[in-house]
């Protein structure tokens, strides 16, 4: 399943700045979440970002 982002939101904008990465390019294979020991620090994991937007 692809997810496509239509038109930057100030939030895509803001994270990819800040973390040098395409959130266009994600296809929620879940590889950024399945093995970061910091997700449980976080308030929205990368998931949640995405369907945010």
């Amino acid at each position: 399943m692809t997810m496509v982002i239509t038109g930057n939101s100030t939030l895509q904008t803001d994270v990819e700045d800040l973390c040098d990465v395409n959130m266009d390019a994600c296809i929620q294979c879940g590889t950024c979440t399945g093995g970061c020991s910091g997700i449980v620090l976080m308030e929205y994991g990368p998931r949640q970002i995405i369907q945010i937007n």
